[in-house]
């Protein structure tokens, strides 16, 4: 039936071509009849719960760059207390143990819209419809004091690269180490750039600048695999007798002897730290509903993360690789501060 009114619509508007004055307001009915079913058959061609959604590659690719941000630039420095085999492992079953989180968060969005229970479309919505009223209040203000926590972590070592870039030689007025003065200044004036979202649309903002975001995570990740294999040609300048030290080797195979300053405690705290570091890298959990709620294949959410986490791991585990083998269990907690070459005084080299 409506290929044969489409196919009516058709004749009526090549009779109209053909006899113009049949313009009126029969004519008008019929044009917009027609340029109505054009429109109609134009989006026959796809289902209409795929129309406006995002393809499995894209939203693979999508994934990597949201996962490929400043913890490239720390990813390094975890080698130093596990060693050249545990801190790998504990990588791959970082992406492992999310994977999983992954594969169960989509097959109870999907029982949950089998059961025709509601649409999953953010992360609120997947936990009240799992948990009741209680867990949509646990996963708001859980989710709120994390993003929290992600934004303070990302001025952290926002201060930290712009004082190693730009360093300010100004006092700091309320005391404490007088070397990390202008960390401390460039926390506070980086802090000031998170006033622009209470005062701007988030929305069209993070719209216009969605390329921006693309370009500087593969400019980042090129500028991070130059920088650290551009210091092998000044490993040479290192003297061999000054790499392994009395209670710290230069390198190690486990858990790092000098971790810890021999504390038990200390030493757990280290461990658990890069264990929870190496979680963090792959922590999109919290926004799986969302993007799998503009996917055009919702089963694939699984899979396409798998992969994204798997292209991750292995672009991260070849930095830590190089990283360690050049700075050692020496190195600095940001690999930026590794690449120095105008050290002074009591920091020598780029080895400091």
């Amino acid at each position: 039936a409506s290929a044969a009114t489409s196919e009516s619509l058709r004749e009526a508007r090549m009779s109209l071509l053909v006899n113009p004055s049949q313009e009126g307001s029969r004519g008008n009915n019929l044009r917009t009849s027609f340029d109505t079913s054009l429109e109609a058959d134009t989006s026959a061609s796809l289902p209409a719960s795929q129309i406006g959604k995002i393809s499995s590659r894209m939203m693979c690719c999508n994934m990597i760059l949201s996962i490929t941000g400043s913890a490239v630039l720390g990813v390094g420095a975890q080698m130093k207390t596990l060693g050249w085999v545990i801190t790998p492992v504990m990588l791959f079953l970082g992406a492992g143990m999310t994977s999983e989180m992954v594969w169960l968060v989509g097959c109870t969005c999907d029982r949950i819209e089998e059961k025709r229970e509601g649409n999953i479309i953010s992360y609120q919505d997947f936990a009240e419809r799992s948990l009741g009223v209680l867990g949509w209040w646990a996963s708001a203000v859980s989710s709120t004091f994390a993003l929290v926590g992600m934004i303070i972590g990302g001025l952290v070592l926002e201060a930290d690269n712009l004082n190693i870039a730009f360093p300010l030689h100004l006092k700091w007025p309320f005391g404490g180490d007088t070397s990390d003065a202008g960390r401390k200044w460039w926390a506070l004036l980086v802090s000031v750039t998170t006033m622009v979202y209470c005062l701007v649309d988030v929305g069209s903002l993070l719209h216009g600048s969605g390329i921006i975001g693309i370009v500087l995570t593969v400019v980042c990740m090129f500028l991070v695999y130059w920088g650290t294999f551009g210091q092998l040609g000044s490993l040479g300048d290192f003297d061999t007798s000054c790499m392994d030290g009395v209670d710290m080797p230069y390198h190690s195979w486990g858990i790092n002897q000098g971790v810890g300053s021999g504390h038990s405690f200390s030493t757990f705290m280290d461990v658990f730290s890069v264990t929870s570091y190496m979680i963090f890298i792959f922590a999109i959990v919290v926004t799986l509903p969302t993007l799998r709620s503009t996917m055009a294949s919702k089963n694939s959410m699984t899979r396409v993360s798998v992969i994204s986490f798997l292209v991750v791991a292995l672009e991260f585990v070849i930095i830590m690789m190089i990283s360690y083998y050049i700075f050692g269990n020496l190195g600095p907690q940001n690999i930026l501060d590794g690449m120095r070459t105008d050290r002074q005084g009591a920091l020598p080299g780029w080895w400091g």
